[in-house]
């Protein structure tokens, strides 16, 4: 008896409770990507930059010699932004450049999407896409597809 109380007592001392694993948060790394009339756009960590001015929330994205602008005009909610060529009731802009040094460049979206997928502890992901129009020249367009945004504000 006292053998069979020694095996019990003994191979109970190994038994600790199951403990259920947390699945791994995703870790998200500034980054922009999007399909620019079918030419790939990438920039990675160090070409994100991100300011805040007044209630204006800015995103620039560079990948040489090209560049995007995201402006969200207030404070950027979780949801779906319509774009326009109002920008004062679209509350958010994409601006596309094939040459950042030169605006007569710039094509803004006037006809698309932008949503927000997430914005938490000044961290926003987005994805994007639409047709932009040339700002010296309204005629010529890209279309703007697949995009995606990473991006951390200071705060």
């Amino acid at each position: 008896m006292l053998i069979i109380w020694a095996i019990l007592a003994f191979s109970c001392q190994d038994d600790e409770p199951e403990v259920e694993e947390e699945e791994p948060k995703e870790v998200l790394k500034p980054m922009a990507k999007a399909s620019i009339d079918g030419n790939v756009f990438e920039a990675a960590e160090f070409s994100i930059s991100t300011a805040v001015s007044g209630e204006t929330y800015q995103i620039t994205a560079m990948s040489a010699p090209q560049s995007i602008s995201i402006f969200f005009y207030g404070l950027p909610e979780v949801k779906t932004y319509t774009l326009t060529d109002d920008i004062g009731t679209s509350g958010a802009s994409i601006t596309w450049a094939s040459d950042q040094l030169s605006s007569t460049t710039n094509h803004r979206v006037e006809n698309g999407t932008i949503t927000v997928e997430s914005f938490d502890d000044n961290l926003l992901k987005a994805s994007f896409s639409g047709t932009a129009a040339k700002v010296t020249d309204p005629d010529v367009t890209v279309e703007i597809s697949n995009g995606e945004v990473v991006a951390r504000f200071p705060g």
